[in-house]
């Protein structure tokens, strides 16, 4: 069971139902997702999905205040704190081994974790969010993840055949203003040429 929700904005936040769903969520992540936590304490994996050219180190204030608080109200202990420090990355930057228990995770570079600190509970945020949670049974996260890479490579070939088309279609042009260019000339020279040779001789007019 995965929990889907909408931020204020449209942006897509999920979660997994329990731990074991976590391990799921982990393996077949998006590039474009940023994983949310609360800082030294049991919570739930909440994933916020990023819009195609979005950062995330340019994540609005408040679709991060949003994400930390689904976080904060789906821990056990963190619900009951006043409050708490959340942590949150790219999924990209999540390391798994096969040595760690089932839902933990560690990271490939403390460097790219951000921390909010001091995350209380904001009720009417809480609310808001919670009614815009939809559940789906058992999703394929493979499928739908390679679904997602197929349709990005498909929009990467069409975006380069489109410069292509663009950057043939300015050659093409440039070429033509260039004979265009040349053909000119080539008339100039020309009628100047015709133009000597209609001259009269001066040594003609001296004589």
């Amino acid at each position: 069971m995965v929990f889907y929700y909408t931020s204020s904005d449209g942006h897509l936040l999920y979660m997994g139902r329990d731990k074991f769903e976590n391990e799921e969520l982990i393996k077949y992540g998006w590039d474009e997702d940023i994983w949310f936590h609360v800082d030294d304490l049991s919570s739930a994996h909440v994933y916020l999905r990023l819009n195609e050219g979005e950062e995330w180190t340019n994540i609005d204030e408040k679709l991060i205040q949003e994400c930390c608080q689904l976080v904060k109200e789906n821990s056990i202990q963190g619900k009951k704190k006043d409050k708490v420090d959340i942590v949150y990355t790219p999924w990209s930057n999540l390391h798994k081994t096969n040595n760690m228990e089932v839902g933990a995770i560690g990271f490939h570079s403390e460097n790219l974790r951000k921390k909010v600190r001091d995350i209380t509970r904001d009720k009417d945020i809480v609310k808001a969010i919670i009614k815009t949670e939809r559940e789906e049974e058992k999703p394929d996260f493979r499928d739908l993840k390679e679904k997602h890479i197929l349709e990005l490579k498909r929009k990467r070939f069409k975006e380069f055949k489109e410069q292509q088309k663009k950057e043939d279609e300015e050659n093409k042009q440039k070429l033509l203003e260039k004979q265009s260019k040349n053909y000119n000339y080539l008339n100039e020279n020309k009628e100047m040429m015709t133009s000597n040779k209609n001259a009269p001789d001066d040594d003609e007019d001296f004589i």
